[in-house]
């Protein structure tokens, strides 16, 4: 719905007439590829059953399904779109509806593959889910002997409903769309002071030095103008099934949850305020060279990554600690243990980032945003994504190790200690090395930052 452009053609063809053209162009887009392989399998099925009514229902919950879905989703579009128009915080921040989409499927897959909602009670919940009718109206016609029931008829009154309704508002949504003028994004984007009074001032100023907070401030409000680093962290969920699979395996994902959870959102912090340190300088980046010692650069990008992500981390860790078996002590510490390794994950993703060329930044379009940013392209950049998950993988090693039970039951026999004592004693172990790991991190980006020269 976003590459149409019906401006010519709204200046000789009333608008129902273009809007109702675009919805039945895009749903034919969406069907007519579908026909072949549809009309194949429900002719296998009929033959199969010997039956030509079947043949009939099989073709009619398919279609019939494949088209509501298919407006469904064109009137879910152009309401995006509307909002967008109307309200400039919408337009400017919907990629968090889409990681949010994405992190919500996430979630319920979690869920899942817990165990925590048992599959019985999803079961018990399929017969009142629409999309249940459809298939019992497709079976209808092949298990002819049996009575019609009602989910066959509430497919057919669905479709009956809902196909003239999503077209309706499709249309009325397209009209408004085409003939509404977008809202001035007004303090959305007016000029902020970098080094004014402000909720970060009165937060950090006592504690930290006026170039560090504007270098911190400004970071901020690059990633609020445009969200890319969020894009990047969201990497992390892409390879979160690889860790996770294993421990749900092994019956330990309770126990390693907290854990788990801190290891993620910690690398996810580091890979959206320290991978791209440089590039989102990239249109100031001889300024910044010269405005800001190294210092007092790297110190912001910490600053902006752990005020950021330590937060969110505790939170999620604390809230995902009350419904593991973890006490109420292991809980508390393990939440506050993510701070450091908040420190870390930006630490090392700023040191592994500053080490680009000026010459490798090129244009690239950031998905689901109409913006073009510079950044390095190529297997480097996924090189230097798989090195940082790796580097505070090792570091999280004897935490995650320390909670499960094939490592910690052998460890608290041979000491003559308590399970909760070695979770513990693991996860100190993890802090320490977190702490060195930073140190070491910290002074590597600040000697590259004075090295960096520009051609």
């Amino acid at each position: 719905m976003e590459r149409i452009e019906p401006a010519l053609l709204l200046t000789s063809v009333p608008t129902r007439t273009v809007a109702l053209g675009t919805v039945g162009t895009v749903v034919a887009g969406i069907a007519v590829p579908l026909s072949l392989p549809a009309v194949c399998f429900a002719a296998g099925l009929a033959v199969g059953h010997q039956s030509l009514l079947g043949l009939i229902t099989v073709l009619l919950a398919g279609f019939g399904g494949v088209a509501l879905a298919a407006l469904v989703g064109v009137t879910l579009s152009l309401g995006r779109e509307l909002a967008a128009l109307r309200s400039p915080r919408i337009r400017r921040y919907r990629t968090l509806l889409y990681a949010a989409g994405f992190a919500a499927l996430v979630t319920v897959w979690f869920v899942l593959a817990s165990g925590a909602v048992g599959l019985d009670r999803l079961v018990s919940w399929l017969p009142v889910v629409p999309i249940t009718w459809i298939a019992d109206l497709g079976l209808l016609g092949l298990t002819g002997s049996e009575p019609v029931g009602r989910r066959p008829i509430g497919a057919l009154c669905l479709f009956g409903v809902g196909l003239p309704l999503c077209t309706a508002v499709a249309i009325r949504l397209a009209d408004r769309i085409w003939h509404t003028d977008p809202v001035g994004s007004g303090t959305v984007h007016r000029s902020r002071s970098l080094l004014g009074p402000g909720r970060a001032r009165w937060l950090f100023g006592r504690w930290v030095s006026r170039p560090v907070l504007a270098v911190a401030r400004k970071r901020w409000l690059q990633e609020r103008r445009v969200p890319r680093g969020l894009l990047t962290a969201g990497y992390m969920l892409l390879i979160l099934p690889i860790v996770y699979l294993p421990l749900l395996a092994a019956g330990e994902i309770l126990a390693a949850t907290p854990i788990l959870l801190a290891f993620v959102l910690a690398v996810g912090t580091g890979l959206a305020f320290g991978l791209e340190l440089l590039s989102v300088e990239y249109p100031a980046l001889p300024l910044t060279l010269s405005a800001a010692s190294s210092r007092q650069f790297v110190r912001g990008t910490v600053l902006a990554g752990t005020a950021v992500g330590a937060p969110v981390t505790v939170a999620i860790t604390a809230v995902a600690g009350v419904g593991s078996p973890l006490g109420s002590l292991e809980v508390i510490l393990t939440a506050l243990a993510t701070v450091p390794l908040c420190l870390c994950g930006v630490t090392v993703a700023a040191a592994i980032g500053m080490d680009v060329s000026y010459r490798d930044f090129r244009p690239v379009p950031i998905p689901f945003v109409a913006t073009t940013v510079y950044s390095e392209t190529g297997r480097r950049s996924f090189l230097k994504l798989a090195v940082v998950m790796t580097l505070v993988g090792l570091v999280y090693l004897p935490a995650l190790t320390g909670y499960l039970s094939p490592v910690n039951v052998p460890l608290s026999t041979g000491l003559g200690v308590s399970i909760p004592t070695v979770r513990l004693l693991s996860l100190v172990g993890t802090v320490a090395l977190a702490i060195a790991v930073s140190a070491v991190s910290y002074r590597r980006a600040v000697r590259t930052f004075e090295e960096y020269t520009i051609p």
